[in-house]
């Protein structure tokens, strides 16, 4: 599992859902929980929380397509295996580990240092406290 620091600038709440705006050093991210201000007493304005994403939650681009939920990295490890390809990259000193498939690795031409970015869904982001 990955995680980043950050601090909550924006949410929006309706019923028992709310979208969360949160900024990290490396940039600025949305993610949507099934909590609300009355369920999740973290839910404040300049309250610091940490991001949880998986390896496989990822999705990896040569260009940037979102200004959110995305951010620029560089290869620093590549482990190949028969189906799938573990990434270690590298974006202001923060260190994730991507889970591609092989054919993902082998479209993009993939090789140690080359500069890529990664997008992860508001879905896909869980938040901790």
């Amino acid at each position: 599992m990955n995680r980043l620091a950050g601090i909550i600038t924006h949410f929006h709440s309706v019923d028992t859902m709310s979208t969360v705006n949160v900024n990290t050093e490396i940039g600025e991210f949305c993610c949507v929980i099934l909590e609300n201000p009355q369920t999740a007493t973290y839910l404040k304005k300049e309250n610091k929380v940490k991001l949880l994403f998986k390896e496989t939650n990822f999705f990896i681009s040569k260009n940037q397509i979102y200004n959110f939920n995305s951010f620029r990295t560089i290869i620093k490890d590549i482990l190949l295996a028969d189906i799938f390809v573990k990434l270690a990259v590298e974006s202001n000193n923060y260190f994730f580990c991507v889970l591609i498939t092989k054919k993902e690795f082998e479209t993009f031409d993939l090789n140690l240092n080359d500069e890529i970015f990664v997008y992860i869904k508001p879905t896909n982001i869980i938040l901790e406290i």
